[in-house]
């Protein structure tokens, strides 16, 4: 038999405490061993289930637990715990804090029984089980909260590679026997094609609710615009927090063709199309697809109307004419007097829509369509000059 031996020394090298922990049996220490606040806590295995140790799970071949002990500034035990199966259970790449103040300890085992939740295990692939990568999560105070195996049904090793980004995202290398694409039964966890009898499994263990990406600011890009002139459009996104990449939406999906590239989409426009178009986005990464965003919504037109005179720098120009959904007024007014009044009747002369325009250039929609089809009257207003004419709505 033997015994954990702890050993505490001052800094000159000289021995200031030191204890042994264990029970009759075989209890020796191993990986993982963290300073706390409050003192010590390390990993062992044991094959006792007396003096300091509490709660094996016992086994006809003597296979040893998994054994975690902390102890005080001065190496008196504050709690134990055996962790394992009736099976061989074994601590390969340690001990780690949680942000919570527990820890989880990342091992292998071959146990279906116990504190084991997950064994990959087949009897008519194996005949017995084989070892698959176990992590368990231990409270502050030793209570077992969760446990899970990974792996496949043939046998993983954990080597002793482990990165702990967060409490709640791992990197985890091992080896695993390879398979062929007739080997699906006895994948498991391993979705990759094997080089050879052992490879290199190298995986992300992720709680997924929260990495998910944040969904994306609403497109910027034009408002209003006349494909006739302008054949393509660009509209760009901010970046989301955590995506990896975007996917766009262009409805409807005739308004024209849509190539995107990460945070930018560019659309060429189909000529044969006037009306609403809304563009949308979503973000992604490894977690799944965000919510599309709200939409852009943008105005297209064909721009095929009247053109009016732009002599002495004041004019207008409306488009589509017809109409059946808007109708955009490009203005330009005098410099001397850069403000003005659109002003639309009926042809019974009845005022029912006016427009304070400003500004040497600009550009006033008109959205037509609670109006009632039929032929209504214009007038561009501005320094004593007057722009007059006639748009159809159908």
């Amino acid at each position: 038999s033997g015994d954990v031996w702890a050993v505490k020394l001052t800094p000159e090298m000289e021995i200031e405490w030191q204890k042994l922990y264990g029970g009759s049996g075989y209890d020796y220490g191993n990986r993982g061993v963290l300073e706390l606040e409050d003192g010590y806590i390390f990993l062992g295995l044991t094959e006792s289930d007396d003096g300091d140790v509490s709660g094996l799970h016992p086994n006809e071949d003597n296979y040893p637990d998994i054994w975690v002990v902390r102890i005080d500034t001065i190496g008196n035990i504050m709690w134990q715990r055996c962790l394992g199966g009736t099976s061989y259970d074994y601590p390969s790449a340690g001990l780690y804090p949680t942000q919570d103040g527990g820890f989880i300890v990342v091992a292998e085992t071959m146990s279906e029984d116990g504190d084991v939740e997950g064994m990959h295990y087949l009897w008519y692939i194996t005949q017995t089980p084989r070892n698959d990568i176990w992590m368990v999560k231990l409270s502050a105070g030793g209570e077992l909260e969760w446990s899970q195996c990974y792996g496949s049904y043939v046998g993983d090793y954990l080597g002793y590679n482990v990165i702990q980004k967060a409490d709640d995202n791992w990197i985890i290398a091992a080896t695993v026997a390879t398979f062929s694409t007739d080997d699906s039964l006895k994948r498991g966890d391993v979705q990759c094609e094997g080089h050879g009898d052992y490879d290199f499994w190298l995986f992300n263990l992720k709680d997924c609710s929260h990495y998910q990406p944040a969904t994306p600011e609403t497109p910027t890009g034009p408002d209003t615009l006349c494909h006739t002139n302008d054949s393509t459009s660009v509209y760009t996104l901010a970046p989301a927090a955590g995506a990896w990449g975007y996917t766009w939406q262009l409805q409807p999906e005739e308004a024209g063709t849509l190539a995107q590239d990460s945070l930018t989409a560019t659309i060429t426009w189909n000529t044969g199309y006037q009306g609403e178009v809304q563009i949308s986005a979503a973000s992604y990464n490894d977690c799944g697809q965000s919510a599309y965003s709200e939409v852009k919504t943008t105005f297209v037109y064909t721009c095929v109307g009247l053109e009016e005179n732009m002599a002495n720098g004041f004019g207008l120009r409306v488009y589509p004419n017809p109409a059946k959904e808007w109708v955009t007024f490009n203005y330009q007014l005098p410099e001397s007097k850069p403000e003005g009044i659109i002003s639309i009747s009926d042809m019974a002369g009845k005022e029912i829509q006016r427009f304070a325009v400003s500004g040497k250039q600009g550009q006033q929609v008109w959205d037509i369509r609670t109006i009632k089809s039929g032929v209504y009257l214009y007038t561009l207003t501005a320094g004593g000059l007057q722009k007059t004419g006639k748009v159809v709505i159908n």
